[in-house]
C-alpha cells in the first residue's frame, strides 16, 4: 500500500521548482492552496507563504505539503 502521509516539507520544498502546483497547511492548521510557486526577492513562495528563503531555509511555519494539480479553470 502507498504511503498516506503528506511528504515532509524540509524534504519537499527544495525539491520545488517555480510553476508547480502545491496545497498544504500553515502552523495554526489553517489550509492553503492550490497555489502555484512563485521565484520572488530570491525566494519560493506560495503566496502569501514564503516557503524557502534565499539561502535555502526551509520555513518550519508550512506544517504539510504536497504537489497538486492545477485548479480546473470553467469557461
Amino acid at each position: 500500500m502507498g504511503n498516506l502521509m503528506p511528504p515532509n516539507p524540509a524534504e519537499l520544498i527544495p525539491t520545488l521548482k517555480e510553476h508547480e502546483w502545491v496545497r498544504g497547511t500553515v502552523a495554526s492548521g489553517m489550509a492553503f492552496g492550490p497555489v502555484e510557486t512563485d521565484m520572488q526577492y530570491g525566494c519560493l513562495w506560495a503566496w502569501p507563504y514564503k516557503l524557502m528563503t534565499h539561502i535555502r531555509v526551509v520555513s518550519d511555519f508550512i506544517k504539510t505539503i504536497e504537489r497538486c494539480d492545477a485548479p480546473e479553470v470553467v469557461k
